[in-house]
């Protein structure tokens, strides 16, 4: 029977899947040798996959073996290594002068026989950062060189820090392993400001956490009447000026008096209410409900 494993090579990165083939004490939490368009990594073993998906060419990669402490070794020189060359690439992109792209990391593979190099543009178009590799190359010829342009969520992802909302660790660095489908559409919904200050991350999008609630919103706003709808409350007619989706309240201001008062959507009848009996279908004037 084949066994499936998910393996990360970071900490909240994406999960894949892998043949465990004849390894057969592998656990979670293990680390695994695999081989990948980076080159060979290892990688942490998350837990074996029930039922997984059938792979896109039909077969899944098999690991090359479990790691050994000697690879966990290897692994960490590499990664001080990775620093050195990081700092070095950076050196050299401010030499040329190429300061729309962002060095945002490099991955050395385990043999060290390849190294990815990561970056990010502020602007849509893509840079010619042929000149930088180059002059990398030069200095190190012991390893091939590849690049790999990133998004800007990922590349905020990598590089951590303070998220906009003062908690010290960014919600993509810290727990979040692959992006959601995020529009303007959510901060509507939630009744956010839509200043861009309000609703933009700091790798310059929409926020992640805007769909965290949004589905609550969405199914709080279907019982509820439109902003500036006319609608019936037990004390006149009003205009709605404000919603609460997640406490299921409306506030309205009455045209008769001018003032505020606040009810439970229940409370109101509207024009294209569901509920709505045909007496207090008369009862708007169908002249004001779209004020």
């Amino acid at each position: 029977m084949t066994s499936i494993i998910g393996v990360r090579f970071t900490k909240v990165g994406k999960l894949y899947h892998f043949n465990a083939g004849d390894e057969t004490d592998i656990q979670s939490g293990d680390y695994v040798l695999v081989e990948t368009s980076r080159g060979i990594q290892i990688g942490k073993t998350i837990g074996f996959i029930e039922n997984p998906p059938l792979p896109p060419k039909g077969v899944w990669k098999e690991i090359m073996r479990k790691a050994t402490p000697q690879d966990l070794l290897v692994n960490e020189k590499n990664k001080l290594d990775q620093i050195k060359y990081l700092i070095r690439l950076r050196e050299i992109l401010h030499e040329k002068n190429l300061h729309v792209a962002k060095i945002v990391d490099v991955d050395m593979s385990f043999d060290q026989k390849k190294l990815t190099v990561i970056y990010s543009t502020e602007e849509d178009e893509d840079v010619d950062l042929s000149s930088v590799i180059r002059k990398f190359r030069q200095e190190n010829t012991k390893f091939a060189v590849d690049i790999n342009r990133t998004g800007p969520r990922d590349a905020a992802k990598m590089i951590g820090g303070i998220g906009p909302c003062g908690v010290v660790e960014r919600c993509c660095s810290r727990f979040l392993s692959e992006f959601s489908p995020i529009s303007i559409k959510m901060a509507k919904n939630q009744g956010i400001s839509l200043d861009p200050a309000e609703i933009t991350g700091m790798c310059g999008r929409l926020r992640c956490c805007l769909v965290y609630e949004n589905e609550a919103y969405v199914e709080g706003l279907k019982g509820m009447p439109k902003m500036r709808k006319i609608v019936n409350t037990p004390l006149g007619k009003g205009k709605v000026i404000d919603r609460d989706p997640l406490r299921g309240v409306v506030t309205t201001v009455l045209l008769s008096e001018s003032t505020y008062h606040t009810f439970s959507s229940d409370e109101l009848s509207w024009e294209g209410k569901k509920s709505l009996t045909p007496s207090q279908d008369k009862n708007i004037n169908l002249d004001e409900k779209n004020k």
